[in-house]
Parts: structure tokens; C-alpha cells; sequence
């Protein structure tokens, strides 16, 4: 993380799509901090506690919720002053996010209104679909951003990032079906 946030500062725009962004390497924290995160919800479903640790920390998760909304926010309208704060933000908010919305989603937890919307099938659709969305949302915006110059998956531009965005999951959707889940039928 320390690395990444120097040469946020430092790289281009374009070399920081390309190395920071898009490169597998770079991409190893997020994956880290994945498998972490997995780890610690199995222990914390282990101890049998873990809603009740998720009940009592709603506040805090809440606001931390909304905190990295506000950061996304400032990062797509305010990019050069923000890339570091928001990098730095980015990460333990978005896993604070994913491990509460485990926790509310678990099996073992009290039927809300939370882990009945997570639960639904379209969720639980687009949650299979996921791998092939992170995949392929580069290739498509670019294909989509040769196709029509003026559409581009940003968020100065809502056609283009919703053309982006359905394009991507057609694709993701298509290559779930063929790819993904006959791998892991197999």
C-alpha cells in the first residue's frame, strides 16, 4: 500500500491505469486483502459471535459506509487532489464493506431485511458473475471507447458508463455461462 500511494503521486494517468491499475502484480493487494478478509469471516462465524459483533458495530460500519461513498465521490469529480486520499481510504473501507456485508449475509445470522436483499437471486447472480466482470471491464470499455469516442465508463459521462456497465455485464453474464461455470462444474 505504501508503494502504491508513492507512485499514485508520481506515474502519469495513463501509466497508472496501466501499471497500478490493470497489472496482475499490482493487483495482488487486492487479492491479499480478499483471502484476509475470508480468513477472519470464517473465524468470526467460527466463534458464533459474529452478529452480535455486527449488531453492536452497525453504527461504526454505517459511517464508514458513507465515508467511502463520499471518497468515490471526491475522487470522480476532484481526481488530482484526491488520488492518495482516496487510495488510502479505498481499501480498509471497502473491506470493512464486504466483511459486513458477509457477516449480514451469513447463513447463521438473523433473517433481516439485509440478508433476505443478498440473498435474492438477482444478487446472488451478479455475485457469481463477478470474476468475469472484474475481468472483462477493461477490454469492453476500451472496445466501447473505439466503437464511439464519446462514450467512455466515467463519471462525467453516465451514458457511457451505463453503456459500459451493461455491456460488461452481458459479457460477464455470457462468459459466466460458458466458462465459469462449466470450470467449476468440472
Amino acid at each position: 500500500l505504501a508503494v502504491y500511494l508513492f507512485l499514485v503521486g508520481y506515474l502519469n494517468e495513463d501509466m497508472r491505469l496501466g501499471l497500478l491499475y490493470v497489472n496482475p502484480i499490482a493487483r495482488l493487494l487486492d487479492c491479499t486483502i480478499g483471502i484476509l478478509l475470508a480468513l477472519l469471516f470464517l473465524h468470526l462465524r467460527e466463534q458464533e459471535r459474529y452478529t452480535v459483533w455486527t449488531e453492536s458495530h452497525i453504527h461504526i460500519i454505517s459511517i464508514a459506509f458513507w465515508l467511502f461513498l463520499g471518497a468515490v465521490f471526491l475522487q470522480s469529480h476532484y481526481p488530482l487532489f484526491f488520488d492518495k486520499v482516496y487510495t488510502a481510504a479505498y481499501w480498509p473501507m471497502e473491506a470493512l464493506l464486504v466483511l459486513t456485508l458477509a457477516i449480514l449475509g451469513g447463513a447463521s445470522s438473523k433473517n433481516t431485511v439485509t440478508k433476505r436483499v443478498l440473498n435474492c437471486k438477482a444478487f446472488v447472480f451478479l455475485g457469481s458473475c463477478s470474476l468475469s466482470f472484474y475481468l472483462l471491464h477493461i477490454p469492453v470499455i476500451n472496445l466501447i471507447h473505439l466503437l464511439n469516442e464519446n462514450w467512455y465508463a466515467d463519471s462525467r459521462d453516465i451514458v457511457g458508463a451505463i453503456v459500459c456497465l451493461i455491456a460488461t455485464l452481458i459479457a460477464a453474464t455470457i462468459a459466466n455461462y460458458l466458462i465459469e461455470q462449466k470450470f467449476t462444474n468440472w
